[in-house]
């Protein structure tokens, strides 16, 4: 018995270690796995420091036919990695298992928005130059034939008949000097307001002249910057064509396109070129400004109808040739440019044609391994979806702690004295309800195999165990059960066959007329019985 006990004891001490070393490596491969995939895949000189990893290889030149290459190869505890070859990261994100890192590279390239040299004719063509003819207004003078007239009909200027009085006389003279005088005032105020009307009307047309002549003289720095941005973006868009391999005779097929640096130098020049656009518009207008402060007499003329009118038409001109210019330069400012060069070394970085994942460990038990490819926009294509299962590793091996039921039946006796004279007496035993079944904890050896994919296997169990009693026996079991589980741990029940020793009356007591003078140290022996027993478990897989 003693041994047996020893046995149990190593038994499980063994267990235990073993479970705690499996615990230690578990925690060593998880940090193993944090490193860089180049140490992972890194060739030593010695080949058994060597982590090879196998490559599961798709290619996405036909998606309609793609699948997924070497799954079979693949055995428990190997690292192995996914590689798409033909596919354009710039169009689709590839998931891989919901576990993998998401390489999402979806690149917002900056509006494509052209300057439009429409925008700076349809300017030009809308200032329609005030004209500066101005007419004299007329002035109620006295003229000549009027005067000749009055002096054959002999009337004064009132139509009065001219009497031969001298005061008469010199009574029309006077008047006629203080109507002269009159006059000449009237046409010096109608001379000068025609040319302060006159002037205004010149500075005004003159001014929209100059704006059309600053645009038109523009015309090359503006097409040079649409340039510029036509060519950024079809270089980026060259980067979206072909879902495979990039084509030969896409959309930058003879067209030279930009360096970075050349797309920084002609930015820089354009941007140069348009502010100095900015700058003469800029002069065009406090110019103006200072000629409507310069004389104090144009205030009144500016309430003019006619000269409110052409005011306005100039102030709405120059304000459409600022705005357009200033929305020209923000097409190619230096946020912009930053942005366009960004999103291109992204998309070149990005224009491998190959997705490579980071390496995973087959861990022996089902892998659900899943390959999401979705366009970053809707436009691009289609999204596809495949889910792959890696063959289970059949067989398992495992440790287990276990409950069991066994069907032992353990004899109980009590021993009666019966008094047969005064100083004698005789002793016989009294059966106590003797009871069946015994319960106790088992640690079990399992071997089994796998049956498909659904979790479910078949072992062989032996192990050592103890019962559950006031005087604790060891046992020793063998059987066979079912297991469930997808992981390290599974679920176990067993039918076993279990032996040990129990408890059974003693052959001398067998004759029932036997009734000792002396009474008994025991009723019962032990005996090594066998009997089935049921075992419920957890087992940790090696």
């Amino acid at each position: 018995m003693r041994l047996t006990s020893l046995f149990l004891l190593v038994f499980i001490l063994v267990g235990t270690n073993h479970l705690q070393a499996k615990r230690i490596k578990s925690l060593s491969q998880k940090a193993n796995r944090s490193t860089a995939a180049s140490k992972v895949q890194a060739v030593h000189k010695n080949e058994k420091d060597t982590i090879k990893v196998q490559t599961l290889s798709i290619d996405f030149k036909d998606p309609k036919n793609f699948r997924l290459e070497n799954v079979s190869s693949i055995k428990r505890g190997q690292l192995y990695q996914i590689e798409i070859d033909n596919i354009n990261l710039n169009i689709y994100n590839v998931a891989i298992g919901k576990k993998d890192s998401l390489i999402i590279s979806d690149v917002q390239f900056p509006t494509f928005e052209l300057i439009g040299a429409d925008a700076i004719n349809n300017v030009i063509d809308g200032i329609n130059i005030a004209t500066s003819s101005t007419s004299i207004p007329a002035v109620n003078l006295l003229d000549e034939a009027t005067l000749k007239s009055g002096e054959k009909i002999k009337v004064n200027l009132f139509g009065e008949k001219i009497v031969s009085d001298p005061f008469e006389i010199s009574k029309i003279t006077s008047s006629l000097d203080s109507k002269w005088v009159e006059d000449y005032e009237e046409i010096v105020k109608a001379i000068y307001a025609v040319k302060a009307k006159e002037k205004i009307k010149i500075e005004i047309a003159t001014n929209q002249q100059t704006i059309k002549n600053i645009l038109s003289d523009a015309n090359a720095d503006f097409e040079n910057a649409d340039d510029l941005i036509f060519d950024v973006n079809l270089q980026a868009l060259s980067y979206l064509e072909g879902l495979g391999e990039p084509k030969l005779d896409g959309i930058l097929k003879g067209r030279k396109a930009r360096t970075l640096q050349e797309i920084v130098r002609d930015s820089d020049t354009a941007r140069g070129a348009i502010r100095k656009i900015r700058s003469a518009l800029e002069k065009l207008e406090a110019d103006y400004k200072k000629f409507k402060e310069s004389d104090p007499a144009y205030a009144k003329e500016y309430e003019d109808a006619e000269i409110k009118k052409q005011d306005a038409t100039l102030n709405s001109d120059l304000s459409k040739a600022k705005e357009t210019v200033n929305t020209i330069l923000e097409k190619i400012s230096p946020t912009k440019i930053s942005e366009y060069l960004t999103s291109i070394m992204h998309l070149d970085n990005n224009n491998s044609r190959k997705y490579v994942s980071m390496p995973f460990q087959h861990n022996g038990d089902i892998s659900d391994l899943t390959i999401t490819i979705s366009p970053k926009k809707p436009e691009y294509g289609q999204s596809y979806t495949m889910n792959y299962k890696f063959p289970i590793d059949k067989i398992y091996i495992g440790l287990s702690g276990a409950f069991y039921y066994a069907n032992f039946k353990h004899e109980s006796y009590s021993i009666k004295e019966i008094p047969t004279s005064d100083s004698t007496s005789v002793f016989s035993l009294v059966d106590e309800e003797n009871r069946r079944g015994e319960v106790g904890f088992a640690v079990l050896l399992h071997v089994g195999y796998k049956i498909g994919n659904n979790g479910f296997g078949v072992h062989g169990t032996v192990g050592p165990g103890l019962s559950i009693a006031n005087k604790p026996l060891p046992r020793i079991a063998g059987g066979g059960g079912l297991s469930f589980g997808k992981r390290n741990g599974m679920i176990s029940l067993d039918l076993l066959c279990i032996a040990g020793n129990v408890n059974v009356k003693s052959n001398v007591f067998n004759d029932d007329n036997y009734q000792p003078i002396i009474k008994p140290e025991s009723p019962t022996v032990s005996k090594l019985k066998t009997t089935w027993g049921l075992s419920l478990g957890y087992i940790y897989k090696f």
